[in-house]
């Protein structure tokens, strides 16, 4: 991943502890994964979206991890990039992670029990109702809490239910490197426009008539 010599010298001088006065506060350099936020390991439903189109090439800021904060910037080779292609090295969704108290003794049709007073944590919608979840802090996948009994959860966070996920895919810089790139960032970039879901598992290049 390459490093803008700008970006280098105020890192060495943030960490010398010279540099300019501020005008004012300094703006807080920080991560997408804030408290209670998590990257899961995938872009979210039955149907994830959107199709990110890079129609030329593009420099893009970048990440080392998802949830790091902008390093650099990577060039980013021309292609599709979405689950259903090849183009990418991986995905991730950082999302706000919601916590239920279970209220009663329950087992959901895919033979996920559950305990009175169990807490779950839903950390990925992998779609068709199925989450990811941890309960008790143990990893578990089944029916998402309240598909089906939904008094048997209480939302304990549901002021996190209106927080922005944001979605990131990895890639392989032209100019040396492996990063993650914020998919908003680069659908506003120059030379990238947004892709087409002709049908479930496949994509097409922007400009394709959608099959949906």
């Amino acid at each position: 991943m390459k490093k803008p010599l700008s970006l280098l010298l105020v890192l060495s001088l943030a960490c010398s502890g010279v540099g300019p006065e501020p005008d004012g506060p300094a703006a807080p350099v920080s991560g997408l994964c804030q408290d209670g936020m998590e990257a899961a390991e995938a872009w979210q439903g039955e149907y994830p979206g959107p199709v990110v189109h890079v129609m030329e090439a593009a420099r893009l800021p970048a990440r080392a991890e998802p949830c790091g904060v902008i390093e650099g910037e990577c060039m980013v080779p021309a292609g599709l990039y979405h689950p259903w292609t090849s183009g990418a090295l991986g995905f991730a969704t950082v999302r706000p992670i919601l916590k239920y108290r279970v209220t009663r003794d329950y087992t959901d049709d895919a033979e996920v029990s559950f305990s009175e007073g169990d807490t779950v944590e839903v950390t990925v919608y992998h779609g068709e109702g199925f989450c990811g979840m941890r309960i008790n802090g143990q990893s578990e996948s089944g029916y998402c809490p309240g598909v089906y009994e939904e008094d048997v959860f209480t939302l304990l966070n549901p002021e996190d239910e209106r927080r922005p996920e944001t979605q990131l895919f990895k890639v392989r810089c032209a100019d040396g490197g492996d990063s993650w790139i914020e998919v908003g960032a680069a659908l506003t970039a120059p030379g990238v426009e947004e892709g087409v879901i002709v049908g479930h598992g496949e994509v097409a290049p922007h400009g394709t008539p959608s099959g949906m």
